[in-house]
């Protein structure tokens, strides 16, 4: 199960454009820690393959991120830092799930509804689940709730409280996908929960991974 403290802990563990990578610490016992990235790190379909319902142990970005990802962005010494996420998989890189949000306590995930569109379940209210993009991400045109779609919407007569700091944010993909339809949740730039196909190249990359100490 994972945990949250009320102020987490945040650790560099990699580099991206010759920065250090901030991970937020999500969970953490005697012999290791799972964090969760700060920032999407990247802008990538979920699978590109059509008519095919994959898992994420099957799909495109799955060997990605447990190959080219940790080769491009961790060191030797780094990699030999990593730890499998779980005991019966070699899973190294993951992303988050909606239970594991749960477990985090950041957020009310108790209702979600088979509807594409959930303006019920969010998570806006913590600033932990919303987050920017990183210049490799932007590079890779990831969708950004800009500052003309902000205008635009702020104009609306009944506008939504959470759209006032959605400007400069972007979406990114999630563990949970619909079995029915092969579509995948993603967290929006304002915290809603919503469906996309999973050929979408604009979506976002926000990994968790697994540390030694």
């Amino acid at each position: 199960m994972l945990s949250c403290e009320k102020k987490p802990k945040k650790i560099d563990f990699g580099k991206q454009d010759g920065k250090g990578i901030s991970w937020t610490v999500i969970y953490e016992d005697k012999k290791s820690m799972i964090l969760f990235a700060d920032e999407i790190l990247d802008a990538r379909a979920y699978d590109s393959r059509l008519g095919l319902n994959v898992s994420f142990e099957e799909s495109e970005l799955y060997d990605y991120l447990n190959t080219d990802f940790i080769n491009t962005y961790f060191s030797a010494d780094e990699r030999a830092k990593l730890f499998f996420i779980n005991s019966y998989d070699d899973t190294l890189v993951t992303l988050i799930s909606l239970s594991n949000f749960k477990d985090m306590n950041i957020g009310d995930v108790t209702a979600i509804k088979d509807d594409y569109y959930n303006n019920e379940d969010y998570f806006a209210a913590n600033k932990n689940i919303i987050t920017k993009a990183t210049a490799t991400a932007l590079y890779n045109d990831i969708e950004v709730f800009d500052n003309e779609t902000y205008v635009e919407i702020m104009r609306e007569p009944k506008v939504d409280a959470r759209y006032d700091f959605a400007n400069g944010y972007s979406p990114y993909w999630i563990l949970d996908k619909d079995d029915n339809t092969g579509m995948v949740w993603t967290v929006t730039p304002t915290g809603y929960i919503e469906e996309r196909e999973k050929d979408i190249l604009y979506v976002g990359v926000r990994p968790v991974i697994r540390i030694k100490k």
